[in-house]
């Protein structure tokens, strides 16, 4: 590609990405806190790498407008990665079955509810956002701001929010009918709520209107999360399932 416009681009990012890969090995090859924190420098060098246009001396910076990106490749590897963390979340839940022998009523609820949990999140995701955001970025005029935005930033939070309900999900699956501490309260209902605002950003981001039917879900879920800590995890599971559920079923009377 060096004849091409964007190959001074690519040489950029090819720096930033050896510092932040050779971060993320590092990471791999320690444990504990230090494999967390190298990972986490790793994942804010990416970030902090496009904030700056992957500045590097003697080859300057880059502009939205140099990334020549198809908006449907972005698009589509991005929910690759969503899809990879509502695997991991399967994962997790298959992991946790298979280590029970027979289950009670109340064992079988918060299975259930964890794999509904995970149809969600998908579900919201997926129903109509993901494949008008691709042929919104490809009609762009500034296809490469929009995919900084709506991607490469907003993309984290959605993907931190699947990480923090799939947390929520193994607490609830370890005492489903006993009262949900405040942790598994704040990662059921706070991971959701914390999807949501990573998709109520997505969607500023792409088309500049703000989805009542999401804000309206992240404080009911926001204020939920006290009396969460009162009810059964099961319950505390259902509750995030059906405001999923109201906000898919209001998106289609609505933009």
């Amino acid at each position: 590609m060096r004849d091409e416009p964007i190959a001074r681009t690519l040489q950029r990012v090819l720096v930033w990405v050896i510092a932040s890969g050779a971060l993320a090995v590092f990471g791999g090859l320690e444990h504990g806190h230090v494999r967390e924190l190298l990972w986490a420098l790793a994942v804010a060098l990416d970030l902090f790498g496009i904030a700056v246009g992957f500045y590097v001396p003697g080859l300057g910076r880059s502009t939205t407008r140099d990334w020549t990106f198809s908006g449907a490749h972005i698009a589509e590897r991005s929910q690759a990665f969503v899809m990879i963390a509502l695997g991991e979340s399967l994962v997790i839940i298959g992991a946790s079955l298979a280590g029970l022998g027979v289950l009670s009523g109340g064992e079988i609820a918060a299975y259930v509810l964890a794999f509904a949990m995970t149809v969600s999140l998908w579900w919201v995701y997926f129903d109509r956002t993901a494949a008008e955001a691709a042929r919104t970025i490809a009609a762009a005029p500034d296809p490469g701001r929009h995919t900084r935005s709506a991607y490469y930033w907003i993309h984290p939070v959605m993907i931190a929010g699947i990480i923090v309900v799939a947390a929520g999900d193994r607490f609830v699956l370890a005492d489903p009918l006993g009262i949900a501490s405040a942790t598994t309260s704040l990662t059921v209902l706070g991971g959701s709520a914390l999807f949501l605002a990573g998709h109520t950003l997505f969607k500023r981001a792409l088309w500049r209107s703000w989805p009542w039917t999401r804000l309206v879900a992240i404080v009911a879920l926001a204020c939920l999360i006290p009396v969460g800590t009162r009810i059964p995890g099961v319950a505390v599971g259902g509750i995030a399932v059906m405001v999923f559920v109201v906000v898919v079923i209001l998106d289609r009377f609505g933009p």
